[in-house]
């Protein structure tokens, strides 16, 4: 995936990339929220 190839750096754009992989995580596991939600919905 794009999200975990971005390059750390020790600095402001490493903090930026720590959030970024973090929200990527959090629409990675969207996809199986919803298939919970949907699966038990029916």
């Amino acid at each position: 995936m794009i999200c975990g190839r971005i390059v750390y750096k020790p600095s402001i754009w490493g903090k930026l990339s720590l959030i970024y992989r973090e929200i990527c995580h959090i629409f990675d596991q969207l996809p199986r929220v919803y298939l919970l939600l949907f699966s038990e919905g029916i």
